[in-house]
């Protein structure tokens, strides 16, 4: 298994609070069955969250040499969650913020209650110059989870679907995380791991959607599409189990 969306980079969010953290984290997710992990720090430009792409780089070297001397075989690689804002296709162009693995593909997360017309906007921005946008966790919006039909706006700029982990076992996520596995708009399930209390674990729901839609399904969303962003490759659709969206 792959992981493409966590923040077990210490001391640079609200993910892992020290080294220590960091590399216990990492072994568990070895441990379990997760070979590669792309690590997404948050960058919300208005926020203490918002170091560039130059520090994280750094300290993100830092952990890896710290996993090699742990003996962990984990392979890693960095990118950003980033929040949406009016800036971010330039910053993305300037290099101050990371897309996943050093691939055009971005993680963008927008705000979990309000959604404003504008971006969109902010969308087609970074849409035109030529990145493929993942929308992190849409299972999670207040938005979203009112009316499912709000997504069609992200068609329109051919966006990726990134769920959680663990939004298929919580009661006000579960139905609209499902309902994206059902309709064929999953790209990827990832998990969002950020501590000792949130851990990177992806095995238990991968056993759940290998029971409840096929074995194919589960590893699409999470072996071959994490494998394909890295490799800056164009993803894989899942099958569909209803035909429309309601």
């Amino acid at each position: 298994m792959i992981d493409i969306h966590n923040h077990a980079l210490n001391e640079v969010d609200d993910g892992s609070s020290c080294l220590e953290e960091s590399l216990k984290m990492l072994q568990d997710a070895y441990k379990e069955g997760i070979e590669k992990v792309i690590i997404t720090p948050h960058y919300i430009r208005d926020n203490s969250y918002n170091l560039k792409a130059e520090e994280i780089k750094k300290r993100f070297k830092k952990l890896k040499k710290a996993v090699k001397d742990d003996n962990n075989p984990i392979e890693l690689f960095i990118g950003n969650e980033l929040r949406i804002n009016k800036y971010l296709d330039d910053l993305l162009a300037d290099e101050e913020v990371l897309t996943l693995a050093g691939t055009k593909y971005v993680l963008v997360e927008f705000p979990f209650t309000t959604y404003s017309d504008d971006y969109d906007e902010y969308l087609y921005n970074i849409k035109i110059r030529g990145y493929k946008i993942i929308i992190a966790h849409p299972e999670r919006y207040a938005y979203v989870q009112k009316d499912l039909h709000f997504i069609n706006r992200w068609q329109e700029y051919n966006c990726y679907y990134q769920l959680n982990q663990d939004s298929f076992f919580k009661h006000n996520t579960r139905k609209t995380a499902l309902k994206f596995v059902e309709v064929g708009l999953a790209s990827i399930i990832a998990s969002d791991g950020h501590n000792y209390d949130r851990p990177i674990t992806l095995k238990k729901c991968y056993e759940f959607i290998e029971r409840k839609f096929s074995k194919q399904t589960a590893e699409i969303l999470f072996d071959i599409n994490p494998k394909l962003v890295i490799e800056d490759q164009e993803l894989k659709e899942i099958e569909r189990c209803k035909r429309h969206l309601f």
